[in-house]
């Protein structure tokens, strides 16, 4: 397990050297990123293990260990079942520029059983991390890893925020929804994705209790998968599985423009469940 983590450690570091960031004030071109790669390290999550990328620091601060403002929040991103890291290092560099951190929950592909698990153990170990603020968590799921992150909050309802790209919205999620409370919720699709029916992602919305004052968005003209940036030449279609299990496969087109409105999308909704 230890050369399986290390071995993703060191593919995801050298991914964020190559990767593009996102542009802090919307949808446009992307600059060039630092050189420098971002501070990560394998952190033990029960009998699994994650990977903590931290923000960088800004400013001089005397104790190492701790950014300047005190601890960090930070945000649990559970992949689409493709195992790509690829969909979702822009996302994890917006929020990175942004003073948020990230967890990323190792192996890549657990059964959805697991799932209560996975982010019993991530926030058991954010808790314990004396550099994350265990107050200002989110969870975000991408596909496959949206319905897990909404199976395993069922069982353990503790972030303050949790952010739904492209679940695979049906009535089995609605009946999760209903007894998820005392969460903010976001819950973003593309209007042409053929596994989030818009009517079906509406019912999910308004499944939440109202406290988590569902925030549903969706991305005009787009479809299923729209941050598969890398996984297929411009303008060709990627074959990516059914997030919802079924045994069929969805064509996606990735889509630049989408990907960093989706990008705004989430950091403003986190910035807000965070006060800030």
């Amino acid at each position: 397990m230890r050369t399986m983590a290390c071995r993703r450690l060191a593919a995801l570091l050298a991914l964020l050297l190559v990767s593009l960031p996102l542009a802090r004030g919307g949808a446009r071109a992307a600059e060039p990123m630092p050189e420098e790669a971002r501070p990560s390290a394998l952190l033990r999550l029960g009998a699994e293990h994650g990977l903590l990328t931290v923000p960088p620091d800004r400013a001089p601060d005397p104790a190492p260990d701790l950014p300047p403002g005190g601890r960090w929040p930070v945000a649990i991103l559970l992949p689409d079942s493709d195992g790509s890291e690829r969909r979702g290092t822009l996302y994890g560099e917006r929020l990175l520029q942004n003073g948020i951190a990230l967890l990323e929950p190792l192996p890549d592909e657990a059964a959805e059983g697991m799932a209560a698990d996975r982010l019993a153990a991530s926030l058991a170990a954010i808790a314990a991390d004396p550099r994350l603020d265990g107050r200002r968590i989110a969870v975000l799921g991408l596909g496959a890893g949206a319905r897990q992150a909404l199976l395993g909050l069922a069982a353990r309802p503790a972030p303050v925020a949790l952010a739904l790209l492209y679940p695979g919205c049906d009535a089995a999620l609605a009946e999760l929804a209903r007894g998820l409370a005392g969460l903010r919720v976001l819950l973003l699709h593309g209007d042409a994705d053929p596994a989030n029916d818009a009517a079906a992602c509406a019912a999910l919305a308004a499944a939440f209790p109202a406290s988590a004052r569902p925030r549903h968005r969706l991305l005009p003209g787009t479809g299923y998968g729209w941050d598969a940036l890398g996984l297929a030449p411009p303008g060709a279609a990627v074959l990516l599985p059914d997030p919802a299990g079924q045994a069929r496969r969805l064509r996606a087109w990735p889509d630049p423009d989408a990907t960093l409105i989706a990008a705004d999308q989430l950091l403003g909704f986190l910035l807000a469940a965070f006060g800030r």
